[in-house]
């Protein structure tokens, strides 16, 4: 009697060949983001193999029954696709790099694990109305507003990842940002950001920005995963940002900006406009 191979390993036949061309297209140069569906998605490829295997049981079921419902091959790919989705999901909180590594755009691989707890940080610093402020932050949105005093006005969310609200708690008193005069005016920073904290992974602290600052004021911003937004000020600008849009509206002055993995969105801008989207 003639043996028909089963749905469920023409199914990964099937998925592993497609799997294989998305690579080499990739590898060609293409640049589909394919990696950001992996991370998301790959628990589907089990929802999709045990369908089948739903299939194969009803048509064994009227045949003699002396063939087993699960191949040797399908158990190793089956155990290949679990332990390397976990894989992924267990590198969020080892390698700061993974997402980079990945070129994923807008996803917070981060999330995938752990519980998330909210803290507030308020600071505030007089500075002249004309100062130069760069600003730091390795993971979160940044949004500055203009304002017509002589303060800069910081507010902090941040959000951090841990087992339970105590320990978060703990982890986020050693998570602290500070407005200091730097060589050519003044910088806000995390002391995540303005040291190398190599016993907690950066990853496991997100900090979103708002900021009111002097209306003249220059920016300068260093950001990654997540959104930069910069509007009414009266100075030049310079942002660097990865993995996440740009918006900048309503500047006297010159804009410059190195993106990448993010949309960007430039309006009413007086001056000299610079734009480096890497896509």
């Amino acid at each position: 009697m003639r043996v028909h191979p089963g749905a469920g390993a023409i199914y990964w036949a099937v998925t592993l060949t497609a799997v294989g061309m998305l690579l080499l297209v990739q590898g060609l140069g293409h640049g589909l983001p394919i990696w950001g569906y992996v991370v998301r998605g790959w628990p589907v490829l089990l929802i999709g193999w045990g369908a089948l295997k739903i299939v194969d049981y009803r048509r064994l079921r009227h045949a003699d029954g002396s063939r087993a419902l699960f191949s040797r091959s399908e158990i190793a790919v089956l155990l290949f696709v679990v332990f390397g989705g976990s894989a992924l999901t267990t590198a969020a909180n080892i390698s700061s790099d993974l997402g980079n590594m990945f070129d994923i755009d807008e996803i917070d691989l981060w999330d995938i694990t752990g519980n998330n707890f909210s803290f507030d940080e308020h600071r505030e610093a007089v500075v002249p109305l004309d100062s130069n402020i760069e600003i730091v932050n390795r993971s979160g949105n940044v949004e500055i507003r203009a304002s017509d005093s002589d303060r800069v006005v910081l507010d902090v969310k941040k959000t951090v990842r841990a087992s339970n609200k105590e320990e978060a708690e703990h982890l986020s008193k050693d998570f602290t940002f500070s407005i200091e005069p730097g060589r050519t005016g003044y910088r806000i920073v995390s002391n995540r950001d303005a040291v190398d904290f190599r016993d907690i992974p950066r990853q496991r602290f997100k900090s979103s920005l708002k900021l009111h600052v002097p209306k003249r004021s220059s920016i300068r911003i260093d950001n990654r995963n997540g959104k930069v937004s910069i509007q009414g000020l009266e100075g030049n600008q310079q942002v660097s940002n990865r993995y996440g849009p740009v918006d900048i509206r309503g500047i006297i002055g010159d804009v410059r900006i190195e993106n990448r993995k993010g949309r960007v969105t430039v309006e009413d801008i007086k001056g000299a406009v610079s734009v480096n989207n890497v896509r």
